[in-house]
């Protein structure tokens, strides 16, 4: 297959007030069931993690205060460096309720436009332009250095790039994982 996975695990899990990625859902980890997942979907070796994850491949964020697009960024540009950069199924290490079937519907949907996402969703998503979205990251990195955090969002890459929508999943599918009461509510 021709394409990557992402999995966006290095951000410092603040509001959760330990390290989400660690959680565990049926006796896996949250990290280790989006490994699998890709996996599953991408073929062994073409997986990598955000952030440092000595445990799985992985790559270090090279910045800080960008939250997830640095992730992104810095895998971008380590694919890069390999020669491998290509398409690119990004997903957060904090949705534990993807499924199979919602993530073979946005992996073969085929589009020309830089990015395909499902329909109100942020992620997961699927950019078809890898290098675009690249230039387009550290571009938002530079204009916007002092002020970041606000603006260095997937909500702000969005607004650069050409986008195609697919009917979303249904609502479980996007549950996102980021505080102790989200977890409470979420476990079955």
């Amino acid at each position: 297959m021709s394409m990557v996975g992402v999995i966006l695990a290095g951000g410092k899990s603040t509001r959760m007030k330990q390290d989400k990625a660690l959680l565990k859902l049926g006796g896996v980890n949250l990290l280790q069931r989006q490994f699998q997942l890709l996996e599953k979907h991408l073929g062994k070796g073409n997986v990598f993690v955000s952030g440092e994850r000595t445990e799985f491949p992985h790559v270090k964020d090279t910045f800080s205060g960008m939250g997830p697009l640095e992730g992104l960024m810095s895998v971008c540009r380590h694919l890069l460096n390999l020669g491998k950069l290509k398409t690119l199924l990004v997903v957060p290490v904090d949705m534990p309720f993807m499924t199979d079937s919602g993530l073979n519907r946005l992996i073969n949907f085929s589009s020309h436009k830089a990015v395909t996402k499902f329909y109100g969703q942020q992620l997961p998503i699927v950019i078809n332009d890898a290098l675009l979205v690249l230039k387009i990251i550290e571009e938002l990195k530079q204009s916007t250095d002092s002020v970041c955090e606000s603006n260095c969002s997937f909500r702000s890459l969005f607004k650069k790039v050409q986008i195609e929508e697919i009917p979303a999943e249904p609502s479980r599918f996007f549950i996102n994982i980021n505080t102790p009461e989200e977890w409470n509510a979420a476990l079955p």
